[in-house]
């Protein structure tokens, strides 16, 4: 009986596997050409900070970005496309420098012995790629080099006035702050992994801050979603 019952629920089922077979079959794959949306781990550090040189723990800390783009080949046959989109960036920066902030008194004076500040921005990312052939097993390689046009949206600073790591908001104002932050970044992968890199155009800090001619700049590791 059970024989019986099971021929016939095998004769019923046929067409619908057959028919969800085509389904699939039909399906466009996911072309691993393009890049659609990136989500990006970086390490952010500070170019240009005087006194003595920043340690690697304490000049570091991660940071996140993710971007969505959209990809214009060049053509059908071409390597090279034309990528834009917009994104939003989370970056931290860190130092053992006391009290490098501003002069106008916007922070207070503390025995802190590390600063970091938190500066989230969105971002209108454009970029050229060269992206290879699949050929067989063997997945795309990507060479991408474009410009970031940012502004910051968001900005905190924290001070640790302990080695305990007691750590301590600070004014969430970004008076000192430039607001704009255009820069350059890059990334050289394959098929969903790269590594990246930027470096931003303009200095971290305006006119009332003490240190001048500090840039911002991040390596990380990127991931096509």
């Amino acid at each position: 009986m059970s024989r019986t019952l099971f021929f016939l629920l095998l004769c019923c089922c046929w067409p619908l596997i057959g028919l969800t077979q085509q389904v699939v079959e039909k399906k466009p794959s996911r072309n691993p050409e393009l890049e659609g949306i990136i989500l990006t781990y970086h390490a952010d550090f500070l170019q240009g900070l005087p006194g003595a040189p920043v340690d690697f723990k304490e000049g570091r800390s991660g940071g996140l970005s993710l971007s969505i783009l959209g990809n214009l080949k060049f053509g059908p046959q071409s390597n090279w496309s034309l990528a834009a989109g917009l994104g939003m960036s989370n970056r931290h920066y860190f130092t053992n420098i006391q009290d490098w902030t501003v002069t106008n008194g916007l922070y207070p004076d503390t025995t802190s012995f590390k600063n970091k500040h938190v500066v989230t921005t969105l971002e209108l990312p454009v970029e050229i790629r060269f992206t290879t052939k699949p050929k067989g097993n063997l997945k795309p390689f990507k060479f991408v080099a474009g410009f970031n046009f940012g502004y910051v949206i968001g900005f905190r600073h924290k001070w640790v006035q302990g080695r305990l790591v007691n750590i301590v908001s600070g004014d969430a104002s970004n008076l000192a702050l430039i607001d704009w932050r255009p820069g350059l970044n890059g990334r050289i992968g394959y098929h969903r992994m790269a590594v990246s890199g930027y470096y931003g155009l303009t200095e971290l800090f305006g006119g009332s801050a003490v240190y001048r001619n500090v840039r911002p700049w991040s390596v990380g590791l990127s991931l096509t979603l």
